[in-house]
């Protein structure tokens, strides 16, 4: 929601799992983020299969540069139920925090939701830099 601050993983996970969890295909979701992690606004990138090809750094960003977005997270699901990041999603996420940082925007985490759990890139350590 505009305005909602999105500080914890956990709270990433509530703001989300219901809408996603059942999804039959992956959705790949930016979240616009202020200075202070409140959200701007929502943007769906792509729908179907997450590849390097369906989710490009500018359909991510331009929206960002846009909107003077301090930051953004990444949040997708994956039908199967098993939140466990892919290679693609692994390499897509290097890819997307090597743009940030070129365009000044922080990815603050990558949330991938699964049935009833979710992994987080932060808490995994997985984002580069």
């Amino acid at each position: 929601r505009t305005g909602q601050a999105l500080r914890a993983t956990g709270e990433i996970y509530a703001a989300f799992e219901g809408r996603m969890r059942d999804l039959r295909k992956e959705r790949f979701v930016a979240v616009l983020l202020d200075g202070r992690n409140r959200v701007l606004r929502e943007d769906v990138v792509s729908e179907g299969i997450l590849t390097a090809s369906l989710v490009h750094p500018r359909e991510v960003f331009a929206p960002a540069i846009r909107e003077s977005a301090g930051a953004i997270l990444l949040v997708h699901n994956h039908p199967s139920g098993d939140p466990e990041p892919s290679p693609a999603d692994l390499e897509i996420t290097r890819r997307l925090c090597a743009v940030g940082e070129l365009v000044g925007i922080r990815v603050v985490d990558h949330v991938v939701i699964g049935d009833g759990r979710y992994v987080s890139f932060l808490e995994r350590g997985l984002l580069p830099g």
